[in-house]
């Protein structure tokens, strides 16, 4: 990621690092919260400020972050009494990126974004299959359109695979050149030991890999 360096103060010690601000549903293992709490540890706290927020604090993922990550509650039950709390965090943080998961969290982040600050960017992440996504939502046929509005506000949308990136484009409108595919990221070191010395990696070369 690129963008603005955050600038806190023009006194000494200011503060250089881009500020990041992760959104996710809680902290309840589900495959975008462990997507987004993996990220969240791994960027470097000398380049990067790092703010986590949740709509509901319930779950064991909280466990496994650094303290270098600056946790932040809504306090809400439903991703859909959010939308204030998390505007009000937006504009208190500025940060320079604002980055979610969820499609629900997704639609309302991109809803909220004319309302961020002029600098703030943001950054929406796929993790379904939108057709099933909105098979499943009770008006997901009405909310189709508000989705695309949604994604459409974002600077870029991160789909995991080229079927995603092109169902992103197909079903909501997405211009091409704001999709980006990046594949879910792997802790190697963590669910395979016996890997982590390998001086290569185990996924490169000929796949596919599973």
């Amino acid at each position: 990621m690129s963008g603005r360096r955050l600038k806190t103060s023009d006194g000494p010690g200011a503060d250089s690092r881009m500020r990041l601000l992760l959104a996710i549903p809680s902290y309840r293992g589900g495959g975008a919260e462990r997507v987004v709490t993996t990220l969240a540890s791994r960027f470097p706290v000398d380049r990067y400020d790092v703010h986590l927020v949740v709509v509901q604090n319930e779950g064991p993922l909280r466990q496994g972050l650094p303290d270098t990550v600056t946790h932040h509650d809504l306090g809400c039950q439903r991703v859909s009494r959010a939308a204030l709390p998390l505007l009000r965090l937006i504009r208190s943080l500025r940060p320079d990126i604002v980055l979610t998961a969820a499609s629900h969290l997704n639609m309302l982040t991109g809803m909220l974004q004319p309302l961020f600050p002029s600098h703030t960017r943001l950054i929406v992440r796929e993790t379904g299959v939108l057709k099933t996504s909105l098979a499943a939502w009770r008006l997901g046929r009405v909310m189709r359109p508000v989705l695309g509005a949604a994604y459409r506000r974002a600077a870029a949308v991160i789909g995991q695979s080229e079927f995603a990136i092109q169902e992103i484009h197909q079903t909501l409108g997405v211009p091409l050149d704001r999709l980006v595919r990046i594949s879910n990221p792997v802790e190697v070191g963590r669910h395979s030991p016996d890997l982590q010395h390998q001086t290569t990696s185990p996924f490169e070369g000929v796949g596919p890999h599973l």
